[in-house]
């Protein structure tokens, strides 16, 4: 295990709420990309599976969910969460998967692509390990946004205001992606909701409720539907990749 991975794993293991970071409508745009018709019975495997949100979400739709992450009592939380519905929990490496090339008709991740300091070599385990044409979906967090990155550098963590992500972790860039997505045949990047003045009131009022926040998200929502053309500033997005038909197509 790397050590960025390392220092992940010593964070997490003490900070493994079970965080939601999507919205019904994303929840919604994630199944669709994922193929909800063909999860029922489908071999889905979850990356960094946390405290389990997904991992119940994907195994009450009926796919055969195998979930991993960086601890054992990361792991046994998220299989306690699924139940009743049954789990294969384990602990990995996400760069190192151990599972023979082919074996998934699905890949899910929420939060987690920015975890890795090696997205090309990420990127090709990932796609060794997803059938020829499956899908990898996962729901990230965005450093396309000049200004949240600012706050990010200049506030986040001072004068009172809390940062929630761990030592190593920083949003994910746009070349990162573009790393990850040389094992795949295409990529699409989805902006599923605005999320920008909902962080404002998160770190500055510390609170996910209330007023504020309630006018906060109807502001966002607003800027969604109204500005199409300032949605790369969301701070989440939901990343769609598709295998190589012929596995000899991706990247060696």
């Amino acid at each position: 295990m790397n050590t960025t991975l390392t220092r992940e794993r010593e964070h997490w293991e003490d900070h493994s709420e079970p965080y939601i970071f999507y919205d019904d409508n994303e929840y919604r745009l994630i199944l669709s990309l994922l193929g909800q018709e063909v999860l029922r019975g489908a071999r889905v495997l979850e990356i960094g599976c946390g405290a389990g949100v997904w991992t119940r979400n994907l195994a009450r739709l009926g796919a055969q969910v195998y979930h991993f992450d960086l601890a054992d009592a990361i792991v046994e939380r998220a299989r306690q969460a699924a139940a009743p519905y049954p789990t294969q929990g384990f602990v990995a490496d996400m760069h190192h998967l151990p599972f023979p090339n082919a074996s998934f008709d699905a890949i899910f991740g929420s939060m987690v692509m920015h975890h890795t300091d090696d997205h090309r070599e990420f990127g090709k385990e990932v796609a060794r390990v997803l059938r020829p044409s499956g899908r990898a979906v996962f729901h990230e967090n965005s450093a396309r946004n000049p200004l949240l990155l600012l706050a990010r550098r200049l506030v986040v963590g001072r004068f009172g205001v809390p940062r929630y992500s761990s030592p190593s972790e920083y949003p994910l860039r746009p070349r990162e992606i573009e790393n990850f997505s040389r094992a795949f045949a295409f990529k699409r990047i989805h902006i599923g909701r605005m999320v920008l003045m909902q962080l404002v009131v998160k770190y500055l009022l510390r609170t996910e409720s209330g007023t504020l926040f309630t006018l906060a998200r109807c502001v966002d929502n607003l800027l969604y539907r109204v500005f199409p053309g300032l949605r790369w500033m969301s701070y989440y997005q939901i990343l769609e990749f598709q295998a190589p038909a012929n596995p000899k197509e991706s990247e060696g």
